[in-house]
């Protein structure tokens, strides 16, 4: 009895530091993900097409609210054409994470706040989904899907 008792709690101990350590790892590499994120933002801000190119797999590929499917290179341009008093300041939350071996599935709600242009003060809302793949040591965006997130009047 005494044995069997003993490799129960053996087997419940195991199992609450590997469980501790997924955790941990997950945590590290949603902190990862999360600043490549801020820095594709950031880099959309500056108008920076390089910089958004090496965050996107070579096979990349989003799906934009509108149904309409875009490749990287087309993506990476839409930050040229900004005009350049139109800025977005970013906020992003409701994070969640899978993390399978060499892929992650990343969803997250941006806020984002028109700063300047005829629309300044604007925030648009929307739910992005993201798929990383580790390749080389790098994590890339292999895939993206953005809905956009209704905005609700006050009092209705």
């Amino acid at each position: 009895m005494k044995r069997i008792f003993f490799s129960i709690i053996l087997t419940f101990a195991a199992f609450s530091i590997v469980s501790a350590q997924t955790a941990n790892k997950n945590k590290k590499i949603e902190q990862e993900l999360l600043k490549i994120e801020q820095e594709m933002n950031d880099a959309y801000n500056r108008r920076d097409k390089a910089t958004i190119l090496r965050y996107l797999a070579d096979d990349y590929f989003e799906a934009a609210p509108n149904g309409k499917i875009f490749d990287r290179i087309t993506v990476a341009s839409r930050a040229e054409k900004n005009p350049p008093e139109l800025k977005f300041k970013d906020v992003i939350s409701e994070v969640r994470l899978l993390v399978e071996g060499n892929m992650a599935v990343m969803n997250y709600r941006i806020d984002a706040q028109v700063q300047g242009g005829e629309k300044n003060g604007r925030v648009y809302s929307t739910r992005v989904t993201d798929v990383f793949t580790r390749k080389a040591g790098r994590w890339l965006i292999a895939a993206s899907h953005a809905s956009d997130i209704e905005q609700t009047q006050p009092g209705k």
